[in-house]
């Protein structure tokens, strides 16, 4: 057991095992309770204890005053923190630029929609408007706009529907 860092600071140099054992343990909670402060998760603060002992293990050497190892931990663990947070970012900020396929596939389907719904004679576009509004009217608001009475608007969007994938189907799409 070494009783001050400098003691543990030169066993580590000299290469024993025990001390490095020793130096983890010693600061082990400290790089947990500085990554944990950052608010990160479980397991980055792993990944980012993980890395600053193997930063520690590759500079030891330069550290030159051995009393300062947890200043030095300290500041190594926030710079990994900043690290990991930084890449995080670009990560959330590459998946927002780049679309993924399902949403290409749903842009491409809207657009081929938009373009058969132009196509459509406007009684049936605006049958389907009504029912792809947000929130959607009921048949009884619809046949009320209309002035058609409520049974006829079943048949009506049939109808309507039958004509739009008619459409569809003409520009090639794979919708139907």
């Amino acid at each position: 057991m070494y009783l001050n860092d400098s003691d543990l600071i030169k066993a580590c140099l000299a290469g024993k095992e025990a001390a490095w054992k020793n130096l983890v343990d010693r600061y082990a909670r400290l790089v947990y309770s500085v990554a944990q402060s950052q608010g990160l998760h479980t397991d980055e603060t792993e990944d980012i204890f993980q890395e600053v002992f193997t930063l520690t293990f590759r500079h030891l050497q330069n550290l030159r005053h051995h009393k300062l190892i947890a200043v030095w931990l300290i500041t190594t663990t926030t710079r990994e923190c900043q690290r990991v947070r930084q890449r995080m970012f670009q990560a959330e900020a590459s998946d927002k630029t780049i679309p993924n396929s399902d949403d290409v596939q749903v842009w491409e389907r809207r657009y081929a929609v938009h373009e058969a719904m132009q196509q459509l004679e406007s009684s049936c576009r605006q049958v389907l408007e009504m029912f792809f509004r947000e929130p959607p009217m009921t048949c009884a608001n619809i046949a009320d706009q209309l002035g058609v009475p409520v049974g006829s608007i079943g048949p009506m969007r049939a109808h309507c529907f039958k004509k739009l994938e008619a459409i569809l189907t003409s520009m090639g799409t794979d919708l139907v």
